[in-house]
């Protein structure tokens, strides 16, 4: 009996310290930044690129504002540098571990895409079949977003230049 009694305070105090490391750690996370898929400040960000089948878009920022540098070269629309760096700062709709998920069940193996703000990757998988949304892996974990980006993102190179609108 009382070995039986030893086991379960055993079992009862790692499962008390598994709970308070969980618990630690989503802290710590939050901590980064809270709700957000990056802790990056949209306006600290200098350096854009998207990473798609049909080529490399790459963005910068400059003294007199935000420029197009490959493929093409030209002043970019401003609406839709700050729509990319909102992205810093999107709230997603739900988060899963990162650890133990298949990638490719969720189109992150390869990603549809590929976005840098400076130096922090986000890649862009498939939507939920259910609700719409679409996965995005980042460092920190597989979070589900609202699709309002997409369709920015598939717009070919011309059509970011501002004048082009």
């Amino acid at each position: 009996m009382k070995r039986r009694l030893l086991i379960t305070l055993l079992l009862l105090v790692a499962a008390a310290n598994l709970g308070l490391f969980i618990w630690i750690d989503q802290r710590n996370l939050e901590a980064r930044h809270p709700g957000s898929l990056t802790a990056l400040d949209p306006e600290a960000i200098h350096r854009i690129r998207i990473q798609r089948a049909e080529g490399e878009l790459r963005f910068e920022k400059t003294a007199e504002g935000w420029y197009l540098q490959a493929p093409r070269k030209g002043r970019v629309r401003e609406d839709y540098i700050t729509d990319l760096k909102a992205l810093a700062v999107l709230v997603p709709l739900a988060r899963y571990p990162r650890q133990d998920q298949p990638l490719s069940r969720y189109g992150l193996e390869p990603p549809r895409l590929t976005v840098w703000l400076d130096d922090t990757r986000l890649d862009l998988g498939s939507r939920n079949a259910a609700n719409g949304r679409r996965y995005v892996l980042t460092a920190d974990g597989l979070y589900l977003i609202a699709d309002t980006i997409w369709p920015l993102l598939q717009r070919p190179p011309d059509a970011w230049l501002a004048g082009n609108d």
